[in-house]
């Protein structure tokens, strides 16, 4: 039996950048297209023509089983659900009031709420 360090200096180190987070809006009427936008976009990218969710998951379950290459089965069907998403999601633009958008980089949580603090005692002293 290999060892753990022997199977992990056979990966190759994945030096790509992760893809940008992307934040989709919901409500009833997506949501409910959701499931045959991805059961479309799944047709196409793995090229399997079945008529029900069911027999399009018997495929792919065996696809994964019998296949040699998991990884890149894993990479189209995360790519078919994000095509799926886009095609039904709209994207969520991030706001600039947003925790995650700082005008500055150094400025912290911390500094905010100092800075809250000292314009409450300043407006307790100019009364």
């Amino acid at each position: 039996m290999e060892s753990l360090n022997t199977i992990l200096n056979q990966v190759p180190p994945d030096n790509s950048q992760p893809p940008p987070l992307v934040s989709y809006r919901t409500n009833n009427e997506s949501l409910q297209k959701f499931p045959g936008a991805l059961l479309q976009t799944l047709k196409e990218k793995f090229k399997l023509n079945h008529k029900t969710s069911l027999a399009l998951d018997a495929s792919l379950s065996s696809l994964v089983t019998e296949g040699t290459n998991v990884e890149a089965l894993v990479d189209n069907y995360n790519d078919a659900v994000k095509r799926a998403c886009d095609k039904t999601f709209p994207i969520q633009r991030s706001s600039r009031h947003a925790p995650s958008h700082k005008s500055v980089p150094w400025w912290t949580a911390e500094l905010t709420v100092l800075r809250k603090r000292t314009n409450a005692l300043r407006r307790l002293h100019l009364r």
